[in-house]
């Protein structure tokens, strides 16, 4: 019953492409998901010996569901999680792996995001 809007920059691409795994992207759908995301690195970092070994990496996820008839959002919410990578290697290393952890995190979203909208088709909401 819900279709998750067209990927609008290259993290929602990378989310978007993972929604089909858990979830079928019906495009005749009476409730679009319209979704942001953004990728930031807060200042918390697990240190050892005064270097830096792994770096956390927040990932957010803003929603909205929207009547597929009507531009007014029926409802709205926010999905955050956490993962981290090391940053002891190269910086091909340390690129490689945060890729991999941007990734970890993109899927989690995406789980998430699954398992609120069926709690909320499952309470009736939509």
């Amino acid at each position: 019953e819900i279709v998750f809007a067209k990927p609008s920059d290259k993290m929602a691409y990378k989310f978007f492409h993972h929604v089909p795994e858990r979830l079928k992207n019906n495009e005749a759908a009476k409730y679009i998901l319209s979704y942001s995301i953004d990728i930031s690195e807060p200042d918390i970092s697990l240190k050892t010996d005064l270097t830096k070994n792994r770096t956390k990496i927040k990932g957010e996820l803003k929603y909205q569901v929207i009547p597929s008839q009507s531009f007014e959002p029926l409802l709205s919410g926010k999905i955050t999680d956490l993962t981290s990578f090391s940053k002891v290697a190269s910086d091909v290393a340390n690129n490689a792996a945060k890729l991999d952890a941007e990734n970890r995190l993109l899927i989690l979203l995406v789980e998430q995001t699954v398992d609120e909208l069926v709690m909320l088709k499952h309470r009736g909401i939509f």
